[in-house]
């Protein structure tokens, strides 16, 4: 229950990595249609600082987005570990209620 809740969290942190990383596309965008007329190479050193800032924004979204999904894994590997071992459960008490040989009338 704790790796899906975890997964969900990595999942809303990413989403707003994302949405980050989107925002500062649009401005560098911005910023090259303003370069594109004024030839200046103040705004091209301000775009590529900021197409670095979103490259690092990606990245860490895409830790986040690792992260999630090894936590979904872990929760399935989880919930597939208690099915296992409700199976067990049951075949041990089964077995339980089965006279052992010796304890058979002769």
């Amino acid at each position: 229950m704790l790796a899906a809740g975890g997964a969900a969290g990595c999942f809303l942190r990413a989403a707003q990595l994302q949405t980050e990383a989107k925002w500062l596309m649009a401005r560098s965008d911005a910023q090259a249609a303003e370069y594109s007329t004024t030839l200046d190479s103040a705004m091209a050193e301000a775009q590529l600082s900021l197409l670095e800032a979103r490259r690092t924004v990606l990245e860490r979204a895409y830790s986040w987005q690792r992260a999630e999904m090894l936590l979904i894994l872990v929760a399935v590997v989880a919930a597939f570990c208690a099915y296992v071992f409700y199976l067990y459960h049951g075949l041990r008490e089964q077995l339980a209620e089965i006279p052992h040989p010796d304890e058979l009338p002769k």
